[in-house]
């Protein structure tokens, strides 16, 4: 049995819609979110405070922006060739576009892990 025509191009763009990237995913309360591109937008990573966490792969050295709404101050972890370097995000900090550390950020720490402020 052969769908009608308009049928078939519905169910081709049914599929294409579903395939399709939705937005990118929202700040979380309890958790500190970070995005590949401005705006809070394009692929997310978030982080649940309890220790140290490597970022997404997504994100890690290009978190174009961050919303932290963990109910606390996190830590953005940089390793670098002259050692570890912390930037402390507190409670509801956020930018849209995180020009400063976009390219720094390798993980996010409760703590600073004894690295120097950066």
């Amino acid at each position: 049995m052969r769908l009608p025509t308009a049928l078939t191009g519905v169910a081709a763009l049914l599929l294409a819609l579903s395939a399709a990237p939705g937005p990118a995913a929202a700040a979380v309360p309890g958790k500190a979110c970070f995005w590949s591109e401005p705006g809070q937008a394009g692929h997310a990573w978030c982080y649940s405070p309890g220790g140290y966490a490597e970022a997404g792969p997504s994100v890690r050295r290009h978190a174009r922006s961050f919303d932290n709404r963990s109910g606390g101050s996190v830590h953005a972890i940089h390793f670098g060739d002259r050692g570890c370097f912390h930037r402390e995000l507190r409670v509801d900090d956020y930018d849209d576009d995180w020009t400063a550390w976009a390219a720094r950020l390798d993980g996010v720490s409760d703590t600073t892990m004894g690295c120097a402020q950066g």
